[in-house]
């Protein structure tokens, strides 16, 4: 079947399209790489993602230190069935094939043509997943205003291109083994970025996490109804999360700092859900 450039549209365009690529040799024994465009060394984030605009335009979804200038725009090849990439002075850089399902993921991939320059020892593709499309990514509530917050001994890999690949930033703690502590580092970031406005807290997280957040606005989302699992996940808007964090802190530095308080951490934060988040609480289950 061939297809026209308006056919190719209603199949790449308004889509997150995610680069990564795979050694020729090992196509199918290590897991495929990413690609970082950075200028500082310590963001780990700015893998490159594509937007194929309507226009022709190219545009990258996330935050990216550089912007590549061999992706400038996109035309569609009718004889030969692929997507080409321009560059800002109109020369081909790479082509594309239309997406495919059977190659890596079993998703929509766009594999890049092997001849193409640069790409003489790996196979280069994009994926798009269907939920992490570009509808959602460049929704500033869910991309750039939302932060994850997990212990740093789960700062893995695996676990961080899980989020990359939905948008969305990750903050290591370095204080996991207590709670209260893990609670008070997210707390002091959060006071210095008030540009966050939703905050997802996973003591557990994994790479097929959910992100969920609260279906009411002032709700905070929690992990279970119970008090020692509770705080396994904990989700809602930053106003919401700083005013139980704050309120925590707060208690358990009276507990401390009171030779009569007998409380256990589990059970201060029962009181301070019951007391200060009556009917303010969802659970994931």
């Amino acid at each position: 079947m061939i297809l026209d450039k308006n056919e190719v549209k209603d199949l790449i365009c308004n889509r997150l399209w995610f680069f990564q690529f795979v050694l020729k040799e090992k196509l199918y024994d290590i897991h495929a790489g990413i690609l970082t465009l950075n200028i500082d060394p310590d963001d780990e984030f700015s893998y490159l993602t594509l937007k194929f605009g309507e226009n022709g335009k190219i545009k990258f979804p996330t935050k990216l230190g550089f912007i590549p200038s061999d992706y400038y725009k996109w035309d569609f090849d009718v004889d030969t069935q692929e997507v080409v990439i321009l560059s800002k002075d109109e020369q081909a850089e790479k082509r594309l094939q239309l997406p495919q399902k059977e190659f890596y993921y079993n998703v929509d991939t766009m594999v890049f043509n092997k001849d193409d320059k640069g790409n003489s020892k790996n196979v280069e593709f994009l994926l798009n997943f269907p939920h992490y499309d570009a509808f959602e990514i460049r929704n500033p509530t869910i991309a750039g205003q939302t932060m994850i917050f997990i212990p740093r001994d789960h700062f893995k890999q695996g676990v961080t291109q899980h989020f990359a690949r939905r948008g969305y930033p990750v903050y290591p703690v370095d204080h996991q083994n207590d709670l209260t502590e893990f609670l008070q580092e997210i707390m002091e970031y959060l006071m210095d970025q008030p540009h966050l406005t939703n905050i997802i807290i996973s003591r557990n997280a994994t790479s097929e996490l959910d992100i969920n957040l609260p279906k009411e606005l002032n709700h905070v989302l929690l992990s279970s109804s119970e008090i020692t699992t509770a705080f396994d996940y904990c989700a809602g808007s930053r106003a919401v999360i700083m005013e139980l964090l704050t309120t925590v802190i707060t208690e358990n530095n009276k507990r401390q700092l009171s030779p009569d308080d007998n409380r256990t951490v589990n059970e201060l934060l029962g009181e301070v859900l019951h007391n200060k988040f009556i009917n303010r609480c969802e659970y994931l289950q």
